[in-house]
């Protein structure tokens, strides 16, 4: 259809906060996640992430909104047995970040102590808890020492707070296409440069399939006005699988392939040489469930 021929770059609400109430942004937040759970997001995730489940490893979900889905991952993981992952979610945005539940060391009393090491926005000033500033990201002595909770951190993806290397896998879920072209580079760039092995991206199919499915899920399912509004713009700033192959080129992602995973979404794949599968199967494509 030629309106889904060029990508558009209209904003999204989840693009501008300002008069966006507590309330609405986390159903939308919610209703983001239900759609990630049973429409593909979680699932082409896990397929990319199955070689090291089960293993010692460190994972950054860039953009990870409020934590829920990478939460989701990390008991996926534990429920394989052997070692639990040690987990970082990083997102622009401290309202989304703040609202989720499942970052570790909440605030309050545990075992009669106050805990210390409260988060802070990037001007230092404390909040609610274990989510960082992009003053004061997590160190390297906390990223070795796997929880059972993500730990969370404001921090701009197209400059994240982390040394060369630093994580065992680096994800991200429906975060591109909020960017332009340039922007999207920057931010591959920035995943490449912080993992010493997996990275990931699973994003839209901008088409015609996707874009029908997603206005049925705004008439029928989702019930909040942001969700309604994004959901079918997402998909018109989502990608072709040349598009996601070319900004993969462009940010030298290595071994990089992008794969289909169902009716609706492309998943961007790499591995740097030291994760020791450096095989460059660009034009490759893999149909997952």
């Amino acid at each position: 259809m030629s309106f889904l021929a060029r990508r558009r770059s209209d904003p999204e609400y989840l693009d501008d906060l300002a008069g966006v109430s507590r309330r609405d942004l986390s159903d939308n937040l919610r209703e983001i996640e239900w759609t990630n759970r049973w429409f593909g997001g979680e699932g082409s995730l896990r397929k990319s992430l199955r070689g090291i489940r089960g293993k010692p490893a460190t994972v950054l979900d860039v953009g990870t909104g409020d934590g829920g889905t990478l939460a989701r991952l990390n008991r996926w993981n534990s429920g394989a047995g052997g070692e639990n992952w040690r987990v970082v979610g990083v997102d622009i945005e401290w309202r989304v970040l703040e609202i989720g539940s499942q970052w570790a060391n909440r605030p309050g009393q545990t075992n009669g102590s106050q805990r210390t090491n409260g988060p802070r926005r990037a001007n230092g000033s404390h909040r609610a808890n274990n989510l960082r500033g992009t003053n004061n990201p997590p160190e390297e002595d906390e990223l070795s020492h796997p929880e059972t909770d993500p730990l969370g951190c404001v921090a701009d993806g197209l400059v994240l707070p982390f040394a060369d290397g630093a994580f065992d896998a680096v994800i991200s879920l429906q975060t591109l296409h909020h960017l332009d072209g340039a922007h999207g580079i920057d931010l591959l760039t920035e995943m490449v440069r912080v993992s010493r092995g997996i990275i990931v991206v699973s994003d839209l199919r901008r088409s015609l399939p996707a874009y029908l499915g997603a206005r049925v899920l705004a008439g029928v399912a989702w019930k909040n006005k942001l969700t309604r509004h994004d959901g079918p713009l997402s998909v018109e700033r989502g990608f072709t699988k040349e598009e996601l192959l070319d900004l993969g080129r462009q940010a030298s992602v290595p071994a990089l392939r992008v794969r289909a995973h169902g009716p609706f979404r492309w998943v961007l794949e790499g591995e740097s040489v030291s994760s020791g599968r450096h095989d460059e199967t660009g034009d490759r494509s893999h149909h997952g469930g």
